[in-house]
């Protein structure tokens, strides 16, 4: 799903704004009636539409969509925004994210998930929405007016699909024979890559271990270990994650991206072989723990290619909690 391109941004133009420029440059831009850096947001009710049609109504975007959105309330008395969409509605999920420019509070950014149906019966899907609105919005200037439900003239809105472990489980078995009968490899691609060719021929000896190194081992990856050996593996990428923590800090940001694209290309097939060796009352807690893990490498991923330090370093934390947590399940 890619959003339209304008022909007038330049080529190898990418856009990743981070959580103050998106309040600071777009939202407070759009708020107060200047243009933005770049004209590339849309004016859009993204609740008059269910979140797969909006891909198509984005100017800009490829894996994320933004837009300039109007709030209305969901009591006309009340300041309860109105989350219900066309099949569906939004829900909030965590806690929200205050915001800060020069130590000065300016947003807040709230994350919420599509649900399909009426609540409390929804079914939970895989969109994502992440909600900024300014800190000096100006809910209650609509509060008295006769008849008015807006809430907020505008907040900005990141929209995404994420990737479910759960359909990943389920499809990675006919992908597997598509490729088998294509004679194509599994992970085949990582040969094209700059980063990996230097890698084809490292002798399989000199990986002893699946830690840290472990990307000249993997670089074979064995995508069908017994599911002893995938929780083996996935012990030891749980290591090999915990390691990758003086990089971080030292902030090479080229190799740690290198590490979690390797260590997320088969970790999903590990927990997919491990899941036989999980028993029947702990499934559940590991399907959703397994979920929580592929959003959370899926951020990392995001914020390092940016780079973006400090969401980085909350997303590496949320990782490892996760795949120890996964870990734990395992034992």
């Amino acid at each position: 799903m890619v959003g339209k391109i304008s022909s007038d941004l330049p080529p190898g133009f990418r856009f990743h704004p981070t959580d103050e420029e998106l309040i600071m440059y777009y939202l407070r831009y759009q708020a107060t009636s200047r243009p933005c850096p770049v004209s590339i947001i849309p004016e859009i009710d993204v609740y008059k539409f269910d979140p797969w049609e909006l891909p198509e109504k984005a100017e800009f975007g490829e894996n994320e969509w933004y837009f300039f959105t109007p709030r209305d309330r969901k009591y006309p008395n009340g300041v309860r925004p109105n989350r219900a969409a066309v099949s569906g509605y939004w829900k909030a999920t965590g806690t929200d994210k205050a915001i800060y420019s020069a130590n000065k509070y300016v947003g807040i950014k709230k994350a919420l998930v599509f649900y399909k149906g009426k609540p409390p019966k929804g079914v939970k899907t895989d969109w994502i929405m992440h909600e900024y609105r300014l800190s000096d919005s100006k809910s209650q200037t609509y509060s008295k007016q006769s008849g008015s439900m807006r809430l907020d003239d505008w907040v900005l809105c990141r929209i995404y699909k994420k990737k479910n472990l759960g359909k990943t489980i389920e499809m990675m078995k006919v992908e597997e024979e598509e490729l088998e009968a294509q004679n194509v490899a599994p992970l085949d691609v990582f040969k094209a890559t700059p980063l990996t060719l230097g890698l084809q021929f490292t002798p399989l000896a000199l990986a002893e271990n699946w830690g840290v190194r472990s990307f000249l081992r993997e670089h074979f990856f064995e995508p069908g270990l017994s599911p002893e050996d995938a929780v083996a593996r996935i012990r030891q990428t749980a290591d090999g994650l915990h390691s990758i923590k003086e990089m971080l800090e030292t902030n090479s940001w080229r190799y740690v991206l290198f590490y979690i694209r390797l260590k997320s290309a088969y970790l999903k097939q590990d927990m997919k072989n491990a899941l036989s060796r999980v028993p029947e009352s702990r499934k559940e807690s590991y399907i959703k723990t397994a979920n929580e893990l592929t959003d959370n490498m899926a951020e990392f991923d995001y914020y390092i290619r940016t780079p973006k330090v400090y969401e980085s370093r909350v997303f590496y934390e949320k990782t490892l909690k996760s795949i120890d947590e996964l870990v734990g399940l395992l034992a």
